[in-house]
């Protein structure tokens, strides 16, 4: 699929696509960044499980980036970045989800008010994105074998 690239690159691209296909298959109404700014957040603090969340927020200020704040009900709380996606363009549906003109990955986070380092999120970024991955082997696995 990707001859040019080592095998390990490849493996997480793979992967990674693989994830992004089936994101929609979840029969989640979540938008992605939101999902993927919770999971983040559990993980930053040091949580498991799918959290008890109280709010999730959006803010723009478009066309620079977008904001998702989550809060958990027992008081933590995060605010994940979102690049403007420079190769997307207008359509009815940014208009009508205004989220789908951001990237799908954070570029920045703040935890309980607490500037995440950028070499702390793109470690947790990767976390997750192999995390979702194995989700998604997983449930591939449980399909064919069944």
């Amino acid at each position: 699929m990707f001859p040019d690239l080592p095998a390990a690159v490849r493996i997480l691209l793979t992967v990674g696509l693989s994830a992004a296909l089936l994101s929609g298959c979840t029969n989640s109404t979540e938008d992605v960044r939101d999902t993927f700014c919770k999971h983040l957040t559990l993980a930053m603090l040091g949580q498991s499980g799918d959290g008890d969340w109280a709010a999730t927020e959006h803010r723009f200020k478009r066309p620079e980036y977008a904001t998702v704040r989550v809060a958990l009900k027992d008081g933590g709380q995060a605010t994940c970045w979102f690049e403007y996606d420079e190769n997307g363009e207008e359509t009815a549906e940014t208009h009508v989800d205004p989220l789908s003109a951001y990237e799908t990955l954070p570029y920045a986070m703040t935890v309980n008010g607490e500037r995440v380092d950028e070499q702390t999120l793109l470690k947790a970024v990767n976390a997750e994105q192999l995390r979702q991955g194995r989700e998604v082997i997983d449930r591939l696995r449980q399909t064919t074998y069944r």
